[in-house]
């Protein structure tokens, strides 16, 4: 039966302890049996940023040879801040300012008219409708870009509350107010795809998901209330509102990793006047 023990060759640049090494160790460190997995773990806390070490270890067994050199190379980098994927963003942000601007200024007409010729119940409807067929096709429309296929069931609960929500409409308002809420369909599964590109480019790139998706649903947010913001004016309190706070959350959000890469960095020169790192 094999038997095999792990050992890293002495350094002139490690430290020496008894019975371990600095930053490589072996799970298990000793083994027997001639089907062994063994996983060899490099503790990088202790290394300098920005370097190429090399280590020899070596695996002690009971067969011949005895002795087995490996080398292993570890290269340690300096920490980089992933960049945003900024094409898809600005996409988004100028989609969703247009798109919303027209849709916006279409249901503002149609509220007008409605107000005029029917009672505030069908105007009511209307807009609880027009509201209900955005989020539901952008939620599906989110959900297909950023995670794909999967999400045939989300679209056929869409499709199933756009059908229900434009009879209610029409039997209520008229045609041209279904039609209106119908428009709702196309610029929720618009704006949602590519609120769903954004969160997966910025997963794609190394962010964490709450940033990825705090992000785009912030950019979308801030691009449709500039779209209202030109149709019904920007001196609406709640439209400065929620102007004031989708930018200044964006702004604190993409400003978190460059923030937490100066924490690290100073970390790292605090450790390295405070304790010996290990040099290659």
């Amino acid at each position: 039966m094999l038997e095999g023990t792990w050992e890293v060759a002495p350094h002139h640049s490690d430290p020496r302890y008894s019975n371990s090494h600095a930053w490589i160790s072996f799970q298990p460190a000793t083994f027997k049996g001639n089907h062994a997995d063994c996983k060899i773990t490099v503790n990088t806390n202790k290394l300098m940023a920005d370097k190429t070490y090399s280590r020899q270890i070596l695996l002690h067994t009971n067969s011949s040879p005895e002795t087995y050199p490996l080398t292993i190379t570890v290269r340690t980098t300096l920490l980089e801040t992933p960049k945003p994927p900024y094409i898809s963003m600005a996409l988004l942000l100028g989609i969703a300012l247009a798109m919303t601007g027209f849709w916006t200024g279409a249901i503002a007409w149609m509220v007008a008219i409605l107000f005029k010729f029917t009672s505030w119940t069908s105007v009511a409807i209307f807009e609880v409708g027009v509201i209900a067929v955005f989020l539901a096709w952008f939620s599906a429309g989110t959900l297909l870009a950023a995670v794909g296929i999967r999400t045939v069931l989300g679209i056929k609960i869409a499709a199933w509350l756009t059908t229900v929500t434009m009879l209610v409409v029409l039997l209520s308002s008229g045609f041209l107010p279904a039609a209106i809420t119908a428009l709702g369909t196309l610029a929720g599964l618009v704006i949602g795809f590519l609120n769903g590109a954004v969160i997966k480019n910025y997963k794609e790139r190394g962010f964490p998901e709450k940033i990825a998706i705090g992000s785009a649903l912030l950019i979308t947010g801030f691009g449709m209330s500039l779209g209202t913001g030109f149709n019904i004016g920007f001196f609406n309190f709640f439209l400065f509102l929620s102007l004031l706070g989708t930018s200044l959350s964006l702004a604190a959000i993409m400003y978190y990793p460059y923030q937490q890469r100066e924490k690290l960095m100073a970390n790292y020169r605090h450790a390295t006047q405070t304790r010996r790192l290990i040099k290659p």
